[in-house]
């Protein structure tokens, strides 16, 4: 997701600014990084080649193409050592050094031995982790909870992890048995207790025992969010609810997921909303449109970029060059050059 963007007017503080997460920002400066807060103070210096936002209380951050961690403070909690040090998910985080994996706890301890040719996250207290080109799962005392087997092994989501071997795809639970039998082409893991399916080139939806409660008919399908899922069929978008049924008929050239009871949709090059009815609440009129957040979305019309509220009032004038969602109260936003970010007065707070 990208979160900031460039902004090349000389005269300004910063030339990037990414969104707000956990009361920080991430700003860049001379082509350095670093993180202010919600009053514009710098909680760190500019001085890093590379960072990512912070989740749980620490952010990655790059210095002279090493790797560590800094708290909210700017304090470093571990020397800045490794070739890849990615978010902390579940209190640790995967790293690389001299090309081999392993994982780190918040106080910079190697919790698990880097020794992995490569890993996921961790998810549901398990990560998937490959050896010798083969991948299994473990937990967080380093032990195995099945042998190395499989061609393909991804996070846990809801119980269940999907895996991949000979080309087929299927999934296991927490103890590494194969609850739902490696038979498909494609899938994606279990969101709202139902995963997407592939076989024979058509998709659909299966629950938790492997039973195929929306039949694998559609050329596409996406994961259910807010109860309802996107489909494509020769084309053309709709959604089901989790028994199959569509709320609209298949006529729209794109659709976004539903976020705060609305989803935006696009048809002949022109955005607008529809609600879980199907009902265009907002009219297909601009030329773009983000995701609802925050209670409001960044819409674009004519070239300029703006933001409206669910009844479709213009709440911030579309005079921006570019607009990102709303986070934390804030929105990065572009306007002749300069980056900034606004409240949702549309007062500007910080330069």
């Amino acid at each position: 997701m990208i979160t900031g963007y460039f902004c090349n007017n000389k005269n300004i503080k910063y030339e990037d600014i990414w969104n707000f997460t956990e009361g920080l920002a991430v700003v860049r400066l001379d082509d350095k990084w670093g993180f202010i807060n919600k009053t514009g103070e710098e909680v760190t210096a500019i001085k890093y080649n590379g960072v990512g936002s912070f989740t749980g209380g620490l952010a990655p951050v790059q210095f002279k193409n090493r790797w560590g961690f800094i708290d909210k403070t700017g304090r470093e909690i571990m020397p800045l050592k490794y070739d890849i040090a990615p978010i902390f998910s579940e209190e640790l985080a995967s790293v690389m050094l001299n090309g081999k994996y392993g994982f780190v706890d918040k106080t910079g301890e190697e919790i698990i031995a880097i020794k992995y040719d490569s890993t996921g996250s961790f998810s549901e207290g398990l990560a998937p982790i490959k050896l010798k080109n083969r991948w299994n799962f473990i937990d967080k005392t380093d032990r195995l909870i099945a042998p190395f087997k499989y061609d393909i092994a991804s996070i846990f989501s809801e119980s269940l992890a999907g895996v991949i071997l000979n080309g087929k795809y299927g999934f296991v639970d927490k103890t590494g048995k194969e609850t739902i039998s490696l038979k498909y082409d494609a899938g994606y893991g279990f969101i709202e207790s139902l995963a997407a399916v592939a076989l024979n080139g058509k998709y659909g939806f299966i629950d938790k025992m492997g039973v195929e409660i929306i039949p694998l008919k559609y050329d596409y399908a996406f994961g259910f969010h807010e109860g309802l899922a996107s489909i494509q069929i020769n084309d053309k978008f709709s959604f089901i609810d989790k028994i199959g049924n569509k709320i609209i008929a298949f006529k729209y050239d794109d659709v976004w997921n539903f976020h705060e009871g609305l989803a935006a949709v696009m048809l002949n090059g022109k955005y607008g909303f529809i609600d879980k009815m199907g009902v265009e609440i907002i009219p297909l009129k601009y030329d773009y449109a983000f995701d609802f957040s925050e209670n409001l979305a960044a819409v674009a019309l004519n070239g300029k970029y703006g933001f409206i509220d669910k009844t479709s009032k213009e709440v911030i004038p579309f005079k921006y060059d570019y607009v990102f969602s709303f986070s934390e109260g804030l929105a990065s936003v572009k306007l002749n050059g300069e980056c900034f970010c606004i409240d949702k007065n549309d007062n500007r707070v910080i330069n």
